[in-house]
């Protein structure tokens, strides 16, 4: 644009004009200053940039209800791993591909990403689309979420009932032996005196070749006592066994 006595009214309207065209959405907005750029000695340069128009966005699948919530993650999980809108509808809207067999699809491709393996090097999306078409069988080594689910879920009950279980035996067994130290009172209760009750310890330690030695080697320690009771509880519980409950007491 050369400059003549016109070109400041001439710059107004095309300024003017472009204003329009910008509020209308045809062109981007820009500047005076910007628009109408020197270029040499009374020469200008115009900008006018057409208005680049928004990306249409790809309408939602419309599924009938009541699928609309059950399948509304499977539909955006296949558009995630680049599948079409109408590919997609497609599969959720035919009783050939089961909910639960698009899943195990989806998962699998999932998989098959993570290891990278050559079967989806070329097209991962690809190979989703024929996977569930076709109905691939599962690659060896897959499962499922939630057959992982499932059989952690199994293990944990598994662990849990082993420990139950052990609990239980412990229990028992400390029943058991509270029982059996119970016994060894009574009977030493029932003795006449201290020195039947001395005279019977000592036969029970001479007879204990096992723990004897143990015995002697702990005195002045505390394990002393529960060696004590040991022998003492095996002594007693035999002569009680052999002699029908009772077992020898000395008068």
């Amino acid at each position: 644009m050369a400059r003549t006595r016109e070109t400041s009214h001439l710059r107004k309207d095309l300024h003017s004009a472009a204003q329009e065209l910008e509020t209308i959405g045809f062109l981007e907005p820009q500047p005076e200053h910007k628009r109408f750029q020197k270029v040499g000695a009374g020469v200008y340069e115009v900008v006018f940039e057409k208005k680049t128009p928004p990306l249409a966005l790809h309408p939602q699948p419309v599924l009938s209800t009541p699928f609309a919530e059950t399948q509304r993650h499977l539909y955006q999980a296949l558009i995630d791993r680049h599948i079409s809108h109408d590919e997609a509808v497609a599969f959720l809207s035919s009783p050939d591909y089961p909910d639960k067999m698009i899943q195990e699809k989806i998962e699998v491709h999932d998989w098959l990403v993570e290891r990278g393996d050559p079967r989806i090097s070329k097209s991962a999306s690809g190979y989703l689309v024929m996977s569930i078409r076709k109905r691939y069988s599962r690659p060896e080594g897959f499962a499922t979420t939630a057959e992982r689910l499932a059989a952690q879920t199994k293990v944990r009950e598994q662990e849990a009932e082993r420990a139950e279980q052990e609990r239980q035996r412990q229990e028992r067994e400390r029943a058991q032996y509270d029982a059996d130290v119970q016994k060894v009172c009574d009977y030493l209760a029932s003795l006449p005196n201290d020195a039947a009750r001395e005279d019977l310890e000592q036969k029970a330690v001479a007879t204990n070749r096992l723990w004897r030695d143990v015995y002697y080697q702990s005195h002045g320690s505390d394990r002393h006592e529960f060696w004590r009771m040991e022998i003492l509880k095996s002594y007693i519980l035999k002569l009680q066994m052999h002699s029908g409950g009772e077992g020898e007491k000395t008068s």
